[in-house]
């Protein structure tokens, strides 16, 4: 229940970027590459995980694109976005089952310096992580075998207003 409340939040309609506007033909998209053994190395100097660390450099990422678009960035300004999770569960043979969440993160774009950027993260992650609002994603996503899939989607857009335009 306290995961189910905690989606609660994402009901309100993000701030208007040209990130979330309606999908065209006319997007484009760019790929970037990083070692691994770099993104260990920052997480384990700042702490964390690896996957606060890629999202603080993703954050980064559009904020820099967004200031080169001319964009509001104040330091309040956040980008939510879906961010996959795992929530394996240990399975009577004793070996763990491969399951996948996601939950709503809001990416920090207002804030300038990456390490504070990754403190933010990092914080947030924590607090999603003890609110359970990856078990309710995932009870949400596990109700795929009693309704067709297109009606789930509608149904999960309608009720979290988030554009289907910034997902990792």
């Amino acid at each position: 229940i306290q995961g189910l409340a905690a989606y609660s939040g994402i009901a309100r309609r993000p701030p208007p970027t040209r990130l979330n506007g309606p999908l065209s033909p006319h997007r484009t998209w760019a790929g970037s590459r990083a070692q691994l053994s770099d993104v260990r190395e920052i997480r384990q100097v700042l702490h964390g995980t690896v996957k606060d660390v890629v999202l603080a450099a993703l954050s980064g990422g559009l904020r820099t694109l967004l200031v080169s678009r001319h964009e509001d960035i104040a330091r309040d300004r956040a980008l939510r976005t879906l961010v996959p999770v795992s929530v394996r569960a240990k399975g009577a043979s004793g070996e763990y089952d491969n399951r996948v969440s996601a939950m709503f993160a809001e990416l920090p774009i207002g804030i300038a310096d990456p390490v504070a950027r990754l403190a933010s993260i990092r914080g947030q992650m924590r607090h999603l992580k003890r609110t359970h609002e990856a078990v309710a994603g995932e009870v949400l996503t596990s109700m795929t075998g009693f309704a067709p899939e297109l009606l789930l989607g509608l149904g999960a857009r309608l009720a979290t207003r988030v554009p289907p335009s910034l997902s990792l």
